[in-house]
């Protein structure tokens, strides 16, 4: 059995089948979801967005969307009525890829320079939480970038940046 699968298969409460679904390896993403989380309160507006750190799992608080002045508007066109949302920010320490791990269903954008950058890739797993979406970035050299959460049905959910290995 893969390494991937066992600790799949070890993880209580999780569909292995489910959490199996991700076209690309998540074993690293998965591990951090199942580890203690770091309760953080996302920004409402992006100077007052915190930093957040790569391989460490955070329990995001949000805001009901009306209160978030996001630093670029979200992609989303049709956000959720009663949804919440909120900024953080992070600073790029080389240029590359990098996934955004989230353990609910929530819309994300990340922004460089007042700019949205485009998604490289993006995937999700129905029935898994652990994580249950990923979406993958290029981020741009020695810089800060802004990820904006919005259209969230829930005031808290889960999320990880892990930088991808070549």
């Amino acid at each position: 059995m893969a390494f991937g699968v066992a600790l799949l298969a070890a993880s209580p409460g999780l569909g292995q089948d489910a959490c199996e679904r991700f076209r690309w390896d998540v074993t690293h993403e998965h591990a951090l979801f199942l580890g203690a989380a770091v309760p953080l309160a996302a920004g409402r507006q992006e100077d007052a967005a915190p930093e957040v750190q790569l391989d460490r799992l955070y329990e995001l608080v949000l805001s009901p969307a009306g209160e978030v002045a996001f630093a670029v508007p979200p992609s989303q066109k049709n956000p959720a009525q009663n949804a919440f949302a909120g900024m953080m920010r992070f600073h790029v320490p080389r240029a590359g890829r990098y996934r955004v791990s989230l353990g609910g269903r929530t819309w994300v954008d990340v922004s460089a320079q007042r700019k949205l950058l485009s998604p490289a890739d993006f995937g999700g797993a129905e029935g898994c939480n652990a994580p249950h979406k990923v979406v993958v970035y290029d981020f741009p050299e020695d810089g800060d970038v802004t990820l904006e959460l919005s259209g969230a049905s829930d005031r808290q959910i889960r999320m990880t940046l892990t930088a991808v290995v070549p």
